[in-house]
């Protein structure tokens, strides 16, 4: 999942196993990434919200496909899906 790697490179070590967590469940919910984008934010974790809100659309138009297709598709990078 390129786009999940990209988030995690800006978020210490100690820290990404909870926030990986925390993505998981926020991918597909407008809304819900958005709020892990500003707790980011208000972390001081600037860089990883910036880099959340570039990837946006890939987060969800991950999940807007039918469970099935996620092992199929297993990435983030749509640029990847058609291989």
């Amino acid at each position: 999942m390129h786009a999940t790697h990209a988030v995690l490179r800006n978020i210490p070590k100690k820290n990404q196993r909870e926030a990986t967590k925390q993505l998981r469940e926020v991918y597909g919910f407008e809304q819900k990434l958005q709020m892990f984008a500003d707790s980011q934010n208000s972390q001081n974790y600037q860089r990883t919200a910036n880099t959340i809100e570039r990837y946006f659309p890939g987060f969800l138009n991950y999940m807007a496909f039918p469970k099935q297709h996620h092992k199929r598709n297993g990435t983030t990078n749509v640029m990847g899906w058609g291989q």
